[in-house]
């Protein structure tokens, strides 16, 4: 009966080492159930006591790669986890009982928040049980995708899967920085004084969104000034480049064209038509104005007033134009 036992935990022990084992049929798991059966304690040393008892000690190794180094002796029948909840490991137990279902178990995953999955995961780790972490892996990523983190959950990510920190870090700046309503972040300003680790995260991931937000606003505006005035050759009149990395000029002497007539031979500042329009313009506007200038009437001392920087007499003009 014992070689038997050893026989089919060293079969379970090799399939369990194969990374792509079949799919565990119902008659697999009947056959992992039957034979020999162990205690699963938990507790320090000389305080410990029995958190499941009678369960089989294949199916423990099936799924259990630290079940399989203890089990391997035929002559064990205590499976100890010294940092084991109770709770948990029947959990896992039961887990393991329904062919990896959690549908008979006492909660199911759905019902797990963020902290209770990490307590989960670090029980899988003490199991050594490759497949339940993977699993509570990918449903505690799924979590912290929805929503802000708690405080709670802060502790048990920093606590119990690090991995995580970076996710939930950037998770809490982008939604800062979008101005989302609702967002208290008394709670973060808290736990970063409790965890500096936290803390300098923060501080580093808010400089960093703060660089990107900058660096495409620039993007931005130099996409908007592209498309309102594109660069034109006044060579070739071509776009996408200016006239003195003209291809078609090259070698040859860019003629000189006026910005104001459009005309070639002279610059805008040296335009005759310009200038002309521009004095007639100046000369328009300078008769109103100093025909509007009234006359001051002086009627203290008959001598003139005071401005800010100098006494103007009677008969003389001020800075601004009025006669006194």
């Amino acid at each position: 009966m014992a070689s038997k036992i050893s026989n089919n935990v060293g079969k379970n022990a090799s399939l369990n080492q194969n990374s792509n084992k079949p799919p565990l049929t119902p008659a697999g798991l009947s056959q992992l159930k039957a034979g020999k059966k162990v205690n699963v304690l938990v507790g320090e040393p000389g305080h410990a006591f029995i958190a499941v008892e009678g369960i089989s000690a294949g199916l423990l190794c099936y799924f259990s790669d630290h079940a399989r180094e203890v089990l391997r002796d035929s002559t064990k029948t205590v499976f100890h986890l010294p940092r084991g909840d109770a709770t948990i490991v029947r959990w896992v137990c039961q887990y393991m009982s329904a062919g990896e279902s959690d549908s008979n178990c006492a909660v199911e995953f759905s019902s797990m928040n963020v902290p209770d999955l990490c307590r989960l995961h670090e029980h899988a780790e003490l199991f050594q049980y490759p497949q339940l972490k993977s699993r509570v892996v990918n449903l505690v990523s799924s979590r912290l995708n929805h929503g802000l983190p708690s405080k709670s959950t802060l502790r048990a990510i920093y606590n119990t899967m690090p991995r995580f920190t970076k996710q939930v870090v950037n998770k809490i700046v982008d939604q800062t920085m979008k101005l989302a309503t609702g967002i208290d972040f008394t709670v973060y300003a808290e736990y970063a004084q409790e965890n500096d680790s936290f803390k300098e995260q923060l501080d580093k991931a808010f400089t960093t969104n703060l660089s990107w937000r900058h660096a495409q606003a620039r993007k931005a505006r130099k996409a908007d000034r592209a498309k309102q005035a594109p660069i034109v050759c006044y060579a070739c009149k071509k776009e996408g480049h200016i006239g003195r990395d003209c291809p078609t000029s090259k070698g040859k002497q860019i003629p000189i064209v006026c910005f104001a007539c459009k005309k070639g031979g002279h610059m805008a500042r040296d335009c005759p038509s310009a200038k002309g329009k521009q004095g007639k313009k100046n000369a328009g506007r300078a008769k109103p104005r100093r025909a509007q200038q009234g006359v001051v009437q002086v009627s203290t001392n008959g001598h003139g007033i005071q401005t800010c920087d100098r006494a103007v007499k009677s008969g003389e003009m001020t800075r601004t134009g009025m006669l006194i």
